[in-house]
């Protein structure tokens, strides 16, 4: 008999895989497996097969807390098993299409769909997919590894000698016996770019798994396919709001309450007001910052007095973001150019302690809509309209719009016939970044064009600088580090799952299609959300222009000079201590403060994961 609805349970969690052609001490799977614990806190499964050269492992943790959600997932036969890490949407409806098909449950969670998915489908049941999510599936023969579309979920391996490991995080395959080094041609790429490659991380040997992609392991041999790419079709303005409604009302969890990121930028404030209209069991955070002009407490509050919710302000000084970064950067795995790392771990560690497991944000508007300002200086029509935006969005200074000159960029103008203007700022901080490395590493690396490797991953559709430079966007600042160390990285470091409106699959794709005015017109960023939004929201909210979520730079009192200072008398493989200390004496202007946060990130990482 099927548990009655009731009974469901939606799981999240950290998983681990190997495969190998000798046995594995099952230590080493139950090692990998509790590294990720703060992922799964509610529970623990390991499934091994009888010859020991394949498992699984699964750290829980219970949004609804029903003993059905214990994975590894089997199908009838024994034949197919699953970690599945996020969560689902319309599993119902395929759980009933299943069922139909002589399909036997025996859980009552919504990820169990995924065994008997891939057995109706092979491959292809990944189309069948939608939510944010990771999976890890053995059938017997082959293992296959899915990310979703955008990597809200992270998903990395490693191979040691002829073992193969898969996991959440690189510290579980770290847990399970492979090396712990930096990848020096990773670190290059993020000195130059600030990220990684689609398919890279920091760490010598471990990759991950692109978004959007499929990975099968058979034989010894991975094997990569990118299995997401949207086709274009004509989108109806006014489906809009019904269809965000849905992908609000989908990520609210059923049986408990939900917690809301909210800060003063609409994207935040559309998803409570949409969230408030529904349930009633809400609350908001909100960081507070002591710098009036980052802080965003008072535009907040005004979104939760008008949608009927409470609010808590989470004040974080600046001697309490230079405090929590070293722990930030631990769990996230990740490098960061501004302390709003700090601020989003202080943030997370708040809902957590609150006694929340799910949080709903704002993530991914700016990406789906269009709504950064180095997007509007895309579409300006001269240098000085450029400019202009530039200088009107200063918090943004030295990150996403620069005034400043950097690395070369004469293969991005060679390949796409113009240069994104993110990818300025971003060459602008890499020049920086690169003046404090050591003369050998750089020596060695100079060959070597980040932005020529960056173009080489990124497949890029025809079309306008506009579009290219979205994708571009997309593949790296949106998956590697908004999403990866803002995001699920600060998140389940305090076993919060964060869910994301904006980045439901079918809402994504049918954007794809709206015509450009609705997402930037007369010069206004996100104009469908804006009027969609306006009579639920204040209007000093709603015609507020886009403001970064960013914490204040720490450079008033020497602040983060002074914590660099002393960081830099730090042996690193990469960095010159020397050659930071000198920079530091120099006068900087406020656009080196994301090098310099940078910079400390890197050692704090280099020391706190023992590197």
């Amino acid at each position: 008999m099927n548990p009655p609805k009731a009974s469901f349970a939606f799981p999240m969690c950290g998983i681990v895989s190997f495969v190998s052609p000798g046995p594995v001490e099952p230590e080493r799977l139950q090692q990998a497996t509790d590294s990720l614990v703060t992922r799964g806190p509610d529970g623990c499964g390991i499934w091994i097969d009888p010859n020991r050269r394949a498992g699984l492992g699964h750290r829980r943790l219970a949004i609804v807390d029903a003993p059905a959600g214990q994975q590894p997932f089997v199908n009838e036969d024994g034949r197919v098993r699953a970690v599945v890490n996020g969560e689902l949407y319309d599993f119902r409806e395929q759980r009933r299409r299943l069922q139909a098909l002589g399909h036997v449950f025996h859980t009552g969670c919504d990820s169990e769909v995924v065994c008997h998915l891939y057995e109706e489908h092979g491959l292809e049941f990944v189309h069948q997919l939608r939510g944010e999510f990771a999976i890890l599936l053995w059938d017997g023969d082959r293992l296959v590894a899915v990310r979703d579309p955008f990597g809200i979920k992270p998903l990395c391996y490693a191979r040691r000698e002829r073992e193969w490991w898969f996991a959440s995080k690189a510290r579980a395959l770290w847990a399970a016996g492979c090396a712990r080094q930096w990848d020096a041609d990773a670190f290059w790429q993020a000195a130059s770019t600030q990220y990684t490659l689609p398919d890279q991380t920091l760490f010598q040997g471990v990759g991950q798994l692109p978004p959007g992609h499929l990975a099968v392991l058979e034989q010894g041999r991975l094997h990569l396919r990118r299995y997401w790419q949207p086709e274009h079709q004509e989108a109806d303005p006014a489906e809009f709001l019904p269809r965000l409604k849905r992908a609000v009302q989908e990520r609210l969890p059923e049986g408990l309450p939900a917690a809301l990121q909210l800060s003063g930028g609409i994207d935040s404030a559309a998803v409570v007001a949409l969230a408030a209209a529904q349930r009633s069991d809400l609350r908001a955070f909100t960081v507070s910052f002591e710098e009036a002009s980052h802080d965003e407490f008072a535009l907040a509050a005004q979104v939760a007095e008008r949608c009927g919710v409470p609010m808590e302000r989470v004040d974080v000084s600046a001697a309490e973001l230079l405090a929590l970064l070293p722990e930030a950067v631990e769990a996230s795995e990740g490098l960061a150019v501004n302390a709003h790392l700090a601020a989003k771990y202080a943030l997370d560690q708040r809902i957590h302690q609150a006694g929340f497991k799910v949080v709903l944000t704002g993530e991914g508007a700016d990406e789906v809509l269009l709504g950064y300002p180095h997007f509007r200086q895309d579409l300006a029509g001269s240098p000085a309209e450029r400019r202009a935006i530039a200088a009107g969005n200063s918090i943004a200074a030295g990150i996403m719009v620069t005034s400043g000159s950097g690395l070369s960029l004469a293969a991005v103008q060679s390949r796409l016939g113009a240069i994104p203007a993110f990818l300025e700022a971003k060459a602008a901080l890499g020049a920086r970044i690169h003046s404090c490395l050591r003369p050998d590493f750089a020596a060695e690396y100079a060959p070597v064009d980040a932005y020529q490797c960056m173009l080489d991953f990124a497949e890029l559709p025809a079309g306008d600088v506009l579009e290219q430079a979205s994708e571009l966007w997309n593949r790296s600042a949106l998956a590697n580090y908004i999403l990866q160390t803002l995001g699920d990285g600060c998140e389940m470091a305090h076993s919060l799952e964060g869910r994301l409106p904006f980045l439901d699959g079918a809402l994504a794709t049918w954007l794809k299609g709206l015509p450009r005015h609705w997402k930037i017109r007369q010069g206004r960023e996100k104009h469908i959300l804006r009027e969609a939004m306006r009579e639920w929201l204040p209007a000093s909210v709603v015609d507020r222009q886009k403001q970064p979520f960013m914490a204040p730079p720490l450079l008033a009192g020497a602040r983060l000079p002074e914590h660099l200072r002393q960081l830099s008398e730090m042996d690193h493989p990469f960095l010159d201590g020397e050659r930071v200390r000198r920079q530091l004496k120099r006068e900087m202007s406020g656009e080196w403060a994301p090098a310099l946060t940078w910079l400390a990130t890197a050692y704090h990482m280099h020391e706190r994961l023992g590197l």
